[in-house]
């Protein structure tokens, strides 16, 4: 929570907000200010009011307007989901710390402003299980060019064993050609011979970046994690539903 007021125009405004913010959270729509609360203590009326939200490139000027706050008045705002430049938070290879500015006017003069840092996460972090650890499952990216490639080849390794290339999901109701599919995209990936890269000590608490499969393929380097959400992404796009367990330890 963070909140600042000033004494002289006794305006407050109480700010709620998530922290740190990645592509994958703005992505999903997960709101950076989860409400906000504005009070007037004084004894009379204040107009033509400004919440003014900014943060350098990634958020020109977001702007609420108030008509009028009573005296002693307090209103409560929800959520609200900033416009963040898209292009900005999806091209940040390194996690930074970017000042987020609420300002307040009244009929056109400011009466307080304050800056708060907020942490944000490279393009591909995830932030672990300290803040909405379900956000994994945005990096299964099943439309990778190079997933089509995996399929690819599982579907002439099931012609190559007698079965159809076809990579059909559910459709035929048998849970034998869901196994055979499965089979089929794992050795296809094992058949990479791909490094194995340990992750950081404290990836489940703070996170990690997870290497997409184009990096994957290219360098041929991966982690569990990175290897987990790419056989996930080519069983998506095959039409099977895979569920990712992270164990604790």
């Amino acid at each position: 929570m963070n909140y600042f007021d000033d004494d002289h125009n006794f305006i407050k405004v109480t700010v709620n907000f998530r922290s740190p913010i990645s592509y994958a959270s703005y992505h999903n729509h997960i709101p950076v200010v989860s409400s906000f609360t504005i009070d007037n203590h004084t004894d009379e009326p204040k107009v033509q009011i400004q919440v003014i939200f900014s943060a350098s490139a990634l958020l020109h000027d977001f702007i609420l307007r108030l008509d009028k706050l009573e005296a002693q008045e307090s209103r409560r705002f929800g959520a609200i989901d900033l416009p963040f430049s898209h292009e900005y938070l999806s091209r940040l290879g390194e996690t930074e710390n970017i000042d987020l500015t609420v300002a307040v006017t009244t009929s056109g003069e400011e009466v307080t402003k304050e800056s708060f840092s907020i942490e944000l996460l490279a393009y591909d972090q995830w932030a672990g299980i300290r803040e909405l650890p379900e956000l994994l499952a945005a990096f299964s990216t099943p439309n990778y060019p190079a997933i089509d490639i995996v399929l690819s080849h599982a579907g002439e390794l099931l012609a190559t064993n007698g079965g159809s290339r076809m990579l059909t999901g559910y459709q035929t109701g048998s849970r034998e050609d869901v196994w055979y599919q499965i089979w089929a995209i794992y050795s296809v990936i094992m058949g990479e011979q791909l490094v194995y890269s340990a992750p950081p000590a404290s990836f489940g608490t703070d996170g990690q970046k997870i290497r997409l499969a184009d990096r994957i393929f290219s360098k041929k380097v991966a982690t569990c994690l990175d290897l987990t959400m790419l056989f996930a992404s080519c069983l998506e796009q095959v039409g099977l539903h895979p569920i990712v367990l992270i164990k604790k330890g």
